[in-house]
Formats: C-alpha cells, sequence, structure tokens
C-alpha cells in the first residue's frame, strides 16, 4: 500500500534493529560475528536456493511446452550478445545475490556484449536486472552487505551511529540537489544513501534498550502500532503531505515507534508466525505472481488475480518455511545454543 520504495526502505530500518537487538544481546563472545554471518548466511540461502531452482525449472518447462519462458526470456532472447565474462557475472550474482542491487547502476554494451557504468539501468536494452531470474532479491543484495558490515557498526556508541546517518542522508541531499540523482535507481538501491536507513534501525534499538527496564503506560505500544497501521492504509490518500516527502515522514513515524512496538509485540505468537513466514512469502510470490499473469491477464477472471495470487502466494511461503527454513532453523538454533553454552 506504501508502494515498493517506502516499503524496501521501512524494512531496511527493521532489519537495522533487528540486526541491533541480536548482534547487542545474543552474539556477544569474541569471535561470535563469524556465528553470526554464517547463521545469517543459513537464513538466506537454503530458502533462495529452492525458489532459484523451482524459477528455472518452471522457466525451461514453461519454454518448451508453451513458449513462455517466464524469467528466463532475457538469458534466451539476448544470450548470444554477452561476453562470457557478462555471462559468468550474471550466473554468480543469481547463485550469491552480492551485486544485485549494483546491476542498476550497469547497461550491457551493444558492441562488446560487456557491462557499463550508467546512471540507471532502465536506459539499457535488454536491461541488467532482467537477467535476475529471482528479480525481487536485488534487495537481498543489499540486506547481505549491511550483514557484513552489521558488526563493525551496530554496536559502536549512539553518536558514532548519528555521525553515519548524517553523512548517508548528506550524500543522498548532494546526490539529488547537485547530481540530479533523484529517480530509480539512486532513489532506493544505492546502497550509501541506504544506509542511512539500516542505522536508524539501530538507533531505534539504541532507544528500546534504554526504555525496555522502564515502566510505561500499557496503552502505548498498541497506539504506536496504530499510527503505523493508519500511515500505512493512509499512504496514498495524505494528500495533505507532500508525495516527495510523504515516505520520509512515514519513515519519521516509524522511527519514533519501531521500540514501543517491539515492546509490545514482541512475544505474541501470531506476530513471530508472520516474521517467520515473511522472507518466504518475499522470496517466492513473485514467481506466484507470474505464473498467474498468463491464465488471469485478457480474461474475465482478472478481478481475482490479486486476490488467488495473495493466497496461493502464502501457501506457497508456508510450505518453503515448513519444509525448508523449519529444519534449517533447528541447525541455526543449535549453533546460537552452542554459542549461549560457550559464554
Amino acid at each position: 500500500m506504501t508502494g515498493g520504495m517506502a516499503s524496501v526502505q521501512a524494512f531496511y530500518m527493521i532489519s537495522g534493529f533487528y540486526m541491533a537487538l541480536i548482534l547487542n544481546e545474543k552474539y556477544t563472545s569474541p569471535g561470535s560475528w563469524k556465528l553470526f554471518l554464517s547463521n545469517r548466511f543459513l537464513r538466506i540461502y537454503p530458502l533462495y536456493w529452492a525458489v532459484l531452482l523451482i524459477v528455472l525449472l518452471v522457466s525451461v518447462i514453461g519454454y518448451f511446452t508453451a513458449g513462455n519462458s517466464f524469467f528466463l526470456y532475457s538469458w534466451i532472447g539476448y544470450f548470444s550478445q554477452l561476453r562470457w565474462s557478462t555471462i559468468l557475472l550474471f550466473i554468480v550474482i543469481n547463485l550469491f545475490l552480492f551485486g544485485g542491487d549494483w546491476l542498476f547502476f550497469s547497461i550491457i554494451g551493444k558492441n562488446d556484449g560487456m557491462l557499463h557504468y550508467a546512471s540507471s539501468a532502465f536506459v539499457g536494452s535488454p536491461q541488467t536486472f532482467t537477467f535476475l531470474l529471482v528479480p525481487q532479491a536485488w534487495s537481498v543484495g543489499a540486506e547481505l552487505s549491511f550483514y557484513l558490515l552489521a558488526p563493525l557498526l551496530v554496536r559502536r556508541s549512539w553518536w558514532i551511529q548519528v555521525i553515519i546517518v548524517g553523512a548517508s542522508l548528506f550524500l543522498r541531499y548532494y546526490l539529488v540537489t547537485e547530481k540530479f540523482r533523484s529517480w530509480d535507481p539512486w532513489s532506493y538501491r544505492y546502497f550509501p544513501n541506504e544506509i542511512a536507513l539500516f542505522l536508524l534501525g539501530s538507533l531505534c534499538w539504541q532507544i528500546y534498550h534504554r526504555l525496555k527496564n522502564i515502566t510505561i503506560p500499557a496503552w502505548i505500544g498498541p497506539a504506536a502500532w496504530a499510527i503505523i497501521l493508519v500511515s500505512v492504509i493512509g499512504f496514498d490518500f495524505a494528500a495533505f503531505v507532500g508525495e516527495d516527502i510523504r515516505p520520509f515522514v512515514f519513515y519519521g513515524l516509524l522511527f519514533l515507534c519501531l521500540p514501543f512496538i517491539f515492546r509490545w509485540s514482541k512475544d505474541f505468537a501470531a506476530d513471530r508466525w508472520l516474521g517467520e513466514l515473511s522472507y518466504p512469502l518475499y522470496i517466492g510470490h513473485l514467481l506466484i505472481v507470474m505464473l498467474f499473469r498468463k491464465w488471469f491477464f485478457g480474461t474475465e477472471l482478472l478481478p481475482w488475480y490479486g486476490v488467488i495470487s495473495l493466497v496461493c502466494s502464502f501457501i506457497f511461503a508456508w510450505l518453503l518455511m515448513y519444509f525448508i527454513a523449519r529444519p534449517i532453523e533447528k541447525i541455526r538454533a543449535r549453533r546460537a545454543g552452542l554459542l549461549q553454552v560457550r559464554i
């Protein structure tokens, strides 16, 4: 309801909060950053590789049976125009996700088939990001970059984090005002700009940490949750707030409310279940959306397209969670438990 940009950037803030939480309260022994990173990768990669394999199989089957190559359409249509080094880079990015966000700042040279810097990949043909078999996973690449930096950042004093946030926001301001870089991908895919959102989430944890042993009125948590709920539902209808600044007002409200929402809801079983389901839903939903597009568009069933896609995306996400994520989660929990024993 807020659009892709605001949703992704709000998630960056939530991610920063969570990374600060576990790095400051769970992975605290010397050298525990290695376990933190390996556990993060266990959370990300098995699910992603499962979806990647399914996407590849569906695309190959669709190509040979129905002439619809789905997420392979750029690979099949432009493969002969690519240099081997470009092909290898695309394969590595699809396998390991790092660099998926940077593809939006590149184009493919028409004469040499190699990647070249561009202010936007949207001006190229074919567009480089169309070689991502799980297109929405570009944001996971940005997440992985933050995971590598998180042990160095979120344990720092709050004032150091404020300085980094200020530098990141100043860079964003400079790029917009001096270099006229206000469009996608600069608006929410350029990692040096986005580090401010991650660290704002980390600063939210600093607030939560200072408040968690202080008694506050019981109504504050539900009120904070209601503020964010209303902000999400009314995002497109808040005409009294300028369209350019509306996302930043939303981020400001989220920054103020997040510590209180977490304090209130962290022990809710339903909230925990939805949190567990969120990554499988995100990484798998576009496959369902694309599959149903072929059957619903141009038919009388089109009004049901969104509802059925949503329901089936949840079912697919639950299957991924039950058969892949939960067995992996037991391994991650055992490894984290061994860390607690050593501590």
